[in-house]
């Protein structure tokens, strides 16, 4: 027999209680019953991970366990010691697992590890509506032995969702918020966190309505027994890929509360299509990135609003980032529909703008007709509105208004009917402030298109004193401006102007690189400098190609990071950098084989630009919790994982990885494969 100098118990157990008859137990009626196969750690403490089983009375052999499995303490001088001293028959076969050794109650401690591994939500995210009917959190505790009634619950707002002291969680408005479990033993403490989204019944109708519109188009393709009983096969299999593709880029644009609503046998049934087409189509994975590019902008442009201005340009920036490859395979009608909305826009636009200058003009040849002709402020006042005018807008106004403000002007200068004493001054004598510079902006610059000002302070009015034509005055570059005098002046001015370029320098988030992964193929891949139309701080037109120069490393071809840099020149200045990598060739699965409590891998040799392989495997089919066996050497294509659970269903997957400068590049994962596990 063992002394025990100290038993250690898990968190949950608050305390042993002393039974006169058969010893100590514990507060829940459990029996202080310990594995045998811990006894060799008696002398130190009891590992805690051996949890204590209930409901095992040592004098009653009905125990849920077998007694084989556990050793009872009990005090000296107990009924149960005496029975066992006096070798009563009954306990004649049961002796050998007893301990009657006493031990003291103030020697059992507590273990002071907290195992927070132990708490997890079924769902980390929860949705809800708001007004609906209260959710209850879902959650697992490990030990058993802890007490629910250590969690304690909170909510991040409370405005949109609340949470009871249960975790009973109610939709208050619309919005997200996060509710916390929060445990706290022996003073440590940790939050375990779960995203609540609650929605409104408007948002809850559109969402179903968009859900609804993709799952017609699932249900609209044909099922696999009907692409395997196609006649004409090709044309009807081909067909059957546009219709698959086009669903998938409606699901793909779905909002992930919005897929919620789509029943998991309708994605299903996408997805088996999708394989089975795969399958018989065998196309590259280069051919598929294309046709699903293609066909995600397919769907934008079915589905765009085509009086909303935003939209439209959305689409045509995503048709634009396609490449000709990929252009091709959108028809010629659904490209003319995008130019035919982006026309209507435009025409609408101009109209728009047609309107506002109408109004404008109206508006201020309404202000010239009501001027005062004897007050010269109200003169002025009508002269500044009408000089304020675009020449569109200028151009509305009629002669007889511009001659009524030009005749208060002179009434008011004290001109009479008779024919005043000319004195006509050559423009080209008079001396004129150098004209600010410009930073190009891509549209025409007209600096003098009001008003020159001259070195004395006063200033010669456009229309009035002088007539003004450009040249040079839309790129970067010397502009020139030349005004011809009219009514008291005479003689040409040359004055010239500066458009310096727009610097590119600071503007990295305006743009970006597409695409920013490659796969290797031996070739240099060099990716696209593109715009980025979501930003509203960028004011000028975009560069094309021959607005830079492109500085890149000569070794595109290898696996590893690779930095292209951007210098521009004519209307641009300034540089732009950017990075992308080229990832290692994927390689695939070729069979995979169940044996006791292991499992048997055979996979393709990707040897080119690799490192090794990783094989990933687990219990789920999102590999969540999977564990990860990394192999070295390419030339090893096979393998056995070992010391897993017998008579499972395992999903395995497999990708290869290269090295380069300390830094590891993963390919894809191949297509995952199952296997069961004998027992």
């Amino acid at each position: 027999y063992q002394s025990i100098k100290s038993i250690k118990l898990p968190y949950g157990i608050n305390q042993i209680e002393k039974n006169a008859f058969s010893g100590y137990v514990l507060k829940t009626a459990d029996w202080i019953s310990i594995p045998s196969s811990a006894a060799g750690n008696f002398e130190s403490s009891y590992d805690s991970s051996a949890k204590p089983q209930k409901a095992c009375d040592p004098l009653n052999l009905n125990c849920a366990m077998s007694n084989e499995n556990f050793r009872v303490y009990t005090p000296k001088g107990s009924p149960f010691d005496q029975a066992m001293q006096n070798n009563d028959p009954w306990l004649d076969s049961m002796l050998k697992f007893y301990d009657t050794t006493a031990f003291d109650n103030n020697r059992i401690v507590y273990d002071d590890s907290v195992d927070f591994a132990g708490f997890s939500f079924d769902e980390r995210k929860l949705t809800l509506d708001a007004g609906a009917e209260p959710e209850q959190l879902t959650y697992q505790l490990k030990p058993g032995t802890l007490n629910p009634d250590i969690i304690s619950w909170s909510t991040e707002d409370d405005s949109v969702a609340t949470v009871d002291a249960s975790g009973v969680v109610n939709g208050i408005s619309e919005g997200t918020t996060t509710i916390y479990a929060t445990i706290t033993v022996l003073g440590k403490e940790k939050k375990f966190p779960c995203q609540v989204t609650v929605k409104s019944e408007d948002t809850i109708t559109s969402d179903k309505d968009a859900a609804a519109r993709v799952t017609s188009m699932i249900s609209a393709i044909p099922s696999i027994k009907e692409i395997q009983n196609f006649e004409n096969t090709e044309e009807e299999i081909v067909a059957a890929e546009e219709s698959v593709e086009l669903a998938r880029a409606a699901y793909d644009e779905l909002t992930s509360n919005q897929q919620d609503f789509i029943k998991s046998s309708t994605y299903q049934k996408l997805v088996e299509v999708e394989d089975e087409l795969d399958q018989m189509l065998q196309r590259t994975d280069a051919e598929k990135m294309d046709r699903k590019a293609a066909a995600r902008v397919n769907y934008l442009i079915d589905t765009m609003n085509q009086s909303d201005k935003a939209s439209v340009e959305a689409v045509r920036a995503a048709y634009d980032e396609l490449t000709s490859e990929q252009k091709a395979l959108i028809s010629e009608e659904i490209v003319a529909a995008l130019t035919s909305a982006e026309e209507a826009l435009l025409k609408a636009e101009a109209e728009e703008q047609s309107k506002e200058n109408q109004a404008a003009a109206d508006r201020v040849a309404e202000l010239i007709s009501a001027m005062d002709i004897t007050d010269k402020a109200s003169v002025e006042a009508a002269r500044a509105a009408y000089d304020e005018l675009t020449d569109e807008q200028r151009a509305l106004v009629s002669e007889e208004i511009v001659t009524a403000l030009t005749s208060a002007e002179e009434a008011l200068n004290g001109k009479s009917d008779d024919p005043p004493e000319e004195h006509i001054v050559d423009i080209a004598d008079l001396s004129f402030k150098a004209l600010s510079y410009h930073r190009w902006d891509g549209d025409e610059y007209q600096p003098c298109r009001i008003y020159a000002a001259l070195d004395n302070g006063t200033n010669l009015i456009c229309g009035k004193d002088y007539e003004v034509t450009y040249s040079n005055n839309i790129n970067a570059g010397t502009g020139k401006a030349v005004l011809r005098g009219i009514n008291n002046y005479e003689g040409i001015k040359e004055l010239t102007f500066d458009i310096l370029p727009f610097n590119m320098n600071g503007w990295e988030s305006s743009f970006y690189i597409s695409p920013t992964k490659y796969v290797y193929n031996g070739k240099v891949q060099t990716p696209k400098l593109k715009f980025n139309t979501e930003d509203e701080n960028y004011y000028v037109p975009e560069p094309t190609g021959k607005d830079y120069t492109v500085k890149a490393q000569s070794n595109r071809k290898t696996v590893g990071t690779h930095t292209l840099k951007f210098s521009f020149k004519g209307n641009y200045t300034g540089t732009l950098s950017y990075s992308y990598e080229i990832l290692p060739k994927a390689t695939k699965l070729k069979s995979v084989k169940g044996k006791k409590k292991a499992i048997s891998i055979l996979w393709k040799k990707q040897a080119v630009q690799t490192t090794g392989y990783q094989i990933q495997y687990g219990l789920k089919s999102n590999f969540k919790g999977a564990k990860t066996k990394t192999i070295k050497k390419t030339k090893t294509t096979s393998g056995t994982i070992k010391k897993l659970k017998a008579g499972k269903k395992y999903y395995v997957r497999v990708r290869t990885y290269k090295n380069v400068n300390g830094k590891a590049y993963y390919s894809s994962w191949s297509k995952a494969k199952t296997v069961k596990t004998k027992k």
